[in-house]
């Protein structure tokens, strides 16, 4: 089972730190195209926060001022400081990792995943954590699917996606022709296999096999 990070097994430290970006940066772009540029530039080379806010910045055409990054920074910052696991995923990640071979695939920046595992202590039960900023791939390129099953050891056929959004996750693994199942906790989207809490992950699982 590969699941997203953001939005499926952790929940933002704020309010979504890209709307609040797509607002102060003033982006006349529809959210979409903005995000696909900003995580381009942001989340996919290692590099210092502030150096990857300013790169996205200037992705998007927008001037990047020293109170613009340091307004940014602080969003992102906090965003990884308070941000920790929803309610049901330890337990669940406990339940599936005696049956299951579990990994993560996330579009992310530079060290904030690895710390939030680590501060929450949850590094043993994944075997692949296939990071943006590592592979220079997002989820809406097959490659970084294809670096996580190569990483875990396993055929697409034999995988299972879980994320919180249709653009991404779920659209990045029908490239890859891994089954997906969207998590969608307002149950406001429809999909074939979707659940609106963790809990439902096991159940529906045995139905998709």
């Amino acid at each position: 089972i590969v699941f997203d990070f953001w939005g499926t097994l952790f929940e933002n430290g704020v309010y979504s730190p890209l709307r609040q970006t797509h607002e102060l940066l003033r982006v006349r772009e529809r959210f979409g195209e903005f995000v696909e540029k900003f995580e381009k530039a942001l989340m996919t080379k290692e590099t210092t926060l502030e150096e990857g806010l300013k790169a996205g910045c200037i992705a998007l055409d927008r001037d990047p001022k020293p109170f613009v990054i340091q307004q940014l920074t602080t969003v992102w910052q906090q965003n990884q400081d308070f941000a920790k696991p929803y309610p049901e995923t330890m337990a669940v990640i406990q339940e599936l990792h005696k049956k299951y071979t579990l990994g993560i695939i996330s579009n992310t920046q530079t060290g904030a995943v690895e710390q939030l595992l680590k501060k929450f202590a949850m590094n043993s039960y994944f075997k692949a954590v296939v990071l943006s900023c590592s592979t220079g791939y997002l989820k809406t390129d097959k490659e970084l699917f294809e670096t996580a099953l190569k990483k875990l050891k396993a055929k697409n056929s034999e995988a299972v996606m879980v994320g919180d959004s249709i653009e991404t996750d779920i659209k990045g693994a029908e490239k890859a022709k891994i089954k997906a199942i969207l998590l969608d906790r307002r149950n406001t989207r429809e999909y074939p296999n979707k659940i609106t809490t963790l809990t439902q992950l096991p159940e529906m699982l045995e139905k998709i096999e």
